[in-house]
């Protein structure tokens, strides 16, 4: 199993001469609307802009501390103060981040991803007192989306993220 693994990793990554060409000519356009409100580049950044700014407020509402990033569609929360309040559960062994993100996705049905998973195991604790979303899906900020029903489990008024027998 190990060769096919080896195979499937550096694959990824790459990509065939039309697709190459493809790119290199959505460049090349990007380049001579650059500045205009049709390029994608800039339209892209305000748009993230817009949707970093609600899932900041969502956080800090929900009792999470971000950290706003400047770029990019991911952002990372300090969680202590919510699982120092909530029975996350899970194997003690297992890093804080892995078993809060599986208590989410269980309990409440919102998917976080575990940032001590890009760490070396004799440094995962650098990672696990956060938890990464990403902000760049388009259903959850559409206007017949109520983006703080997928946070509201963590308010500090919500007795359901409070309750001691939540758990994994």
């Amino acid at each position: 199993m190990k060769g096919p693994q080896v195979i499937h990793q550096h694959s990824v990554y790459t990509c065939t001469t039309p697709v190459q060409e493809a790119v290199a000519q959505g460049f090349e356009r990007e380049l001579e609307v650059y500045g205009k409100p049709e390029c994608y580049l800039q339209s892209l950044a305000v748009e993230l802009e817009v949707k970093r700014d609600m899932i900041v407020k969502l956080l800090i509402d929900a009792g999470l501390n971000p950290i706003v990033p400047e770029g990019g569609y991911f952002i990372l929360a300090d969680m202590r103060d919510i699982v120092n309040k909530v029975d996350i559960g899970g194997d003690p062994k297992e890093r804080k981040d892995f078993r809060f993100v599986k208590w989410l996705s269980r309990n409440r049905k919102l998917q976080g991803i575990p940032p001590s998973a890009f760490y070396s195991p004799q440094h995962g604790d650098l990672g696990e007192n956060y938890i990464r979303f990403c902000f760049i899906k388009v259903h959850v900020f559409e206007p017949t989306c109520r983006p703080s029903h997928h946070f509201s489990f963590l308010s500090s008024t919500s007795s359901c993220f409070f309750s001691s027998s939540s758990s994994l």
